[in-house]
């Protein structure tokens, strides 16, 4: 089993500091965001934080005031809304963006049914409720490492709700113990993968990033991995491991939904060449760019300027179905 978890569980991306971190006393300001320079484009009145009660609990979320094409930005586990923030300020103000904070995560609450709610498919259920309840047009998701994985899930349970799906950084996997070991690389964080308890600040450096963010220049992204609710990832990766969920691989290799896969160059848990392998049903494109796994954070313009043609390339497939979850 440790052998197992050591190949496979690397991608899920968490992280604690030594003294756990509640959502209430988690509350990044635009103020805060703009002093440390993790913003210096969006302006205050074009970004809004606003909060939605959902059936999973109370859900933070971004949203811009662009008036183009929906973008639903979901983050990677353990992390937050604000590992993405370098997405909204760059584009923000010429798409409509979405961002939230998974339950358990960033300034959403901890989820009222733990086992219903932190898995893959929870997750995916969460999201299409929160697009539904905000009255959201078919969406383009954008969702990177674990938003990734939940991107795929969406596109099983509710593809009428999705004009695309951008997935970074997140192979779709079949969950077998085979196919997951071919789809992940072996990493030196991986034992975390599963750790309840809260981290300390160099599980956060080497778990989230391994070095690449500079926390003492962004301690929101610290404080945020400080923050995110230990039993999510512990309960999620068990179901992993278990065998429980989608078949990840048959519904990219079926499903109408567009696809987009974008993988890092310097990737240290996923297998790139796996990735890139599969037989997608409607992949419309497919890149690797420069960075390490949180390439969204540290190559943001190449990541930005995937997410742009991406939107051009779903423009130019045809509308799927709206259907409600």
């Amino acid at each position: 089993m440790v052998s197992f978890q050591t190949f496979c569980m690397g991608f899920f991306m968490g992280a604690f500091i030594t003294t756990a971190v509640n959502a209430t006393d988690f509350h990044p300001t635009y103020e805060e965001l703009a002093r440390t320079k993790m913003i210096g484009v969006i302006r205050q009145e074009e970004l809004h934080k606003k909060f939605l009660e959902t059936s999973a609990g109370t859900i933070a979320y971004y949203e811009t005031s662009g008036i183009g094409d929906t973008l639903f930005l979901i983050h990677g586990n353990s992390t937050s809304k604000e590992y993405m923030i370098r997405q909204l300020d760059a584009l923000g103000t010429t798409y409509r963006m979405i961002a939230l904070d998974l339950p358990g995560h960033g300034e959403s609450e901890n989820a009222q049914d733990p086992d219903g709610t932190y898995t893959l498919g929870g997750y995916a259920q969460l999201c299409a409720e929160v697009i539904e309840k905000l009255g959201l047009p078919p969406v383009i998701v954008v969702g990177w490492s674990l938003g990734g994985h939940i991107a795929v899930e969406m596109m099983a349970q509710n593809p009428g709700l999705l004009r695309g799906a951008l997935i970074a950084c997140a192979p779709p996997f079949t969950p077998s113990g085979e196919c997951l070991k071919e789809a992940y690389l072996p990493t030196y964080s991986a034992p975390l993968s599963m750790k309840v308890e809260p981290f300390t600040l160099e599980d956060v450096k080497s778990y989230i990033t391994q070095g690449v963010i500079d926390f003492d220049q962004y301690p929101l992204l610290a404080k945020a991995g400080m923050r995110a609710h230990g039993l999510a990832r512990h309960t999620m990766v068990s179901a992993v491991l278990r065998g429980d969920g989608l078949d990840e691989r048959a519904t990219v290799e079926s499903s109408p939904v567009p696809v987009g896969i974008l993988m890092a160059k310097g990737e240290h848990a996923i297998n790139n060449a796996y990735t890139a392998s599969l037989n997608y049903a409607n992949c419309v494109m497919m890149e690797t760019i420069d960075g390490p796994h949180d390439c969204q954070w540290s190559h943001p313009q190449e990541f930005n300027k995937a997410i742009v043609k991406f939107v051009e390339k779903c423009a130019e497939c045809p509308a799927l179905p709206h259907t409600s979850s």
